[in-house]
């Protein structure tokens, strides 16, 4: 109730998480010892699951059939989530590796998983199209929904299905949803809901395809094919470094996507640099696999097994040169391959109807020597307005909080499909990255600008310069462009704004930078308190969010801010 009442939806899926956790704990423990030691613990994990008058999280209730009262599961409609798709998939598994010992204890216990899973999850998908994931009807965007639940309906399909035809139609029709998924993805592999979600979206394909192409004895193998060996070289391709990736969209500043999954793609698709990213994440994060249900499903551990002594070689990660997503437009340089030393740039056009969408269209973010100095804050724990038309009156969401986006007489970038950087063009050069694109078609008309041409350039071993040229339709009374950092910020030099290094949180440390400016701006500074739990984990307390002010300003001009790392 405490979702319905105020939004939280924290608490309640700790709960329903926890179970689930300790079941996949206690069933690989048992396939590990084999003494039945853990079977009595097994049995009940199974049993109250089964009793659940759902397995779909209450946060999902409203959005899968449109109900009226969300407060509280109908138990005559079918709800059919991620979570719930993770749960038959779980139980699908104890039923694999412990059938024989479960039958000598209660012959009901298979016969009630095999219940369960049929009634609420194997017969509803093979009789109904209207699942929006699957992507049978309307134009949905489909998202990590379509091959999360599709892996997971693979699975169970495979081991509880008795019936040969309904387990044939059943892998047909969720490799048609598949297809579905893969026909919106764009060529450049660019996963425009952000590292996190790469976990749960591509991170997922692979395990379908794994899991189809065991099943098939390597008859059906497409990861052949460019656009999924594109899909999975995206993560390696926005690391920044250690636990640090490029977060746009609903991704936290620190991310820890399985290292099983990038490792076992990167074997498929033989692409080593994948592998040594995979590798190297399991060593930093001390071969600490998190069992939990959004971050790695009891599949991707049984991974594990078959890559452990390969997974455990000591590599360095890849950190690639730079990379020009054409697709999703997002631009990612540092100075030198392989080196973490140095300045990192990521920078963004797109549009503001991308999946997990933030207000962002061209925003960017700035590391220096593998440390945060200018940087997305991210976003913190999902409540009911997260996925609600309330959305964007999350401070996260907005385009004031994100990198020199101008907001005009208070007026910001708009949510939706035609809100969205034009004119984008990506030049590399030997010594130079450079991203221009015109950002007025992200404001709405009230906002009365005529062009908003910006060039982010990156000079290696130089700086970072940011040249904006603005036409608007007639004088506003303001122009107001912020920064957001986790630094110590010294504005007392207009000219020469310096960011220091902080602990932010477990020790870990911001970055160093210069910046100088060029422009009429009254300068000044915000801290930004964090409670979010989310955000406090990468940010530490707060952030500071720096405001750059032109009042009165002329009907055009030219704003230029130069970033240069600190003389040693």
């Amino acid at each position: 109730m405490e979702f319905a009442k105020i939004g939280n939806r924290v608490e309640c899926q700790k709960i329903i998480f926890k179970r689930r956790e300790v079941l996949s704990d206690f069933v690989i423990a048992e396939c590990l010892e084999g003494k039945g030691r853990f079977l009595n613990q097994i049995i009940d994990g199974i049993w109250a699951i089964c009793e659940e008058s759902t397995w779909c999280i209450p946060a999902h209730l409203g959005r899968i059939n449109n109900w009226r009262y969300k407060e509280l599961p109908d138990i005559d409609e079918t709800c059919i989530d991620i979570f719930g798709s993770e749960t038959a998939s779980l139980l699908s598994w104890t039923k694999y590796f412990l059938e024989n010992k479960l039958n000598e204890i209660s012959p009901f216990i298979v016969k009630r998983i095999e219940y369960e899973i049929k009634k609420r999850f194997l017969n509803p998908l093979l009789k109904r199209n209207d699942f929006w994931w699957m992507g049978f009807s309307g134009n949905k965007i489909l998202n990590n929904w379509n091959p999360w639940i599709n892996s997971n309906w693979l699975i169970s399909a495979l081991i509880i299905e008795k019936s040969n035809r309904k387990r044939l139609e059943s892998i047909l029709k969720c490799v048609r949803s598949v297809d579905n998924y893969l026909n919106q993805y764009p060529e450049d592999g660019g996963c425009d809901e952000g590292p996190f979600y790469w976990n749960l979206s591509p991170g997922k394909l692979f395990i379908f395809l794994e899991i189809l192409r065991s099943a098939t004895e390597n008859k059906i193998d497409i990861f052949e094919h460019p656009k999924i060996k594109e899909m999975g070289k995206f993560i390696y391709r926005v690391h920044i470094y250690k636990n640090y990736f490029v977060n746009f969209a609903d991704s936290p500043g620190i991310v820890r996507p399985s290292p099983i999954v990038i490792f076992g793609y990167g074997k498929r698709i033989k692409d080593t640099k994948m592998q040594e990213l995979g590798s190297y994440l399991f060593g930093i994060n001390s071969g600490k696999i998190s069992g939990k249900l959004n971050e790695n499903s009891l599949t991707s551990i049984l991974l594990l097994f078959f890559n452990f002594p390969e997974i455990q070689k000591k590599y360095s990660p890849p950190l690639i040169h730079n990379f020009w997503f054409k697709n999703i437009q997002v631009m990612i340089a540092r100075e030198k391959e392989k080196s973490w030393r140095g300045l990192f740039l990521a920078a963004k056009g797109g549009h503001n109807e991308e999946r997990h969408n933030h207000n962002d269209v061209g925003s960017f973010l700035i590391y220096n020597d593998g440390k945060p100095v200018i940087v997305d804050p991210g976003v913190g724990e999902y409540i009911a307005r997260t996925f609600s038309p309330e959305r964007y009156s999350i401070w996260t969401m907005q385009s004031s909080y994100h990198n020199l986006l101008p907001s005009v007489d208070g007026i910001g970038q708009m949510a939706g499909r035609k809100f969205k950087a034009k004119k984008v063009k990506c030049e590399k050069g030997e010594n130079s990255i450079k991203l221009v694109m015109d950002i007025s078609s992200a404001y709405p008309p009230e906002a009365n600008i005529k062009r908003w041409e910006r060039k982010i350039e990156f000079v290696y071993h130089k700086g970072i310069e940011i040249k904006d040229t603005y036409e608007l339709v007639k004088k506003p009374r303001k122009i107001l462009l912020p920064l957001i950092t986790p630094c110590r910020v010294d504005i007392k030099n207009p000219d020469k704004i310096i960011f220091k290094p902080r602990i932010m949180k477990s020790g870990r440390s911001s970055g160093s930078l210069i910046l100088k400016v060029d422009g009429k701006f009254k300068i000044r500074k915000e801290r930004i308190y964090l409670e979010d739990p989310r955000l406090k984990m990468v940010w530490g307390d707060y952030l500071t969010r720096v405001l750059f002010l032109i009042e009165n300003p002329e009907i055009s001009g030219t704003l230029m801010f130069n970033f240069y790392k600190p003389e040693k």
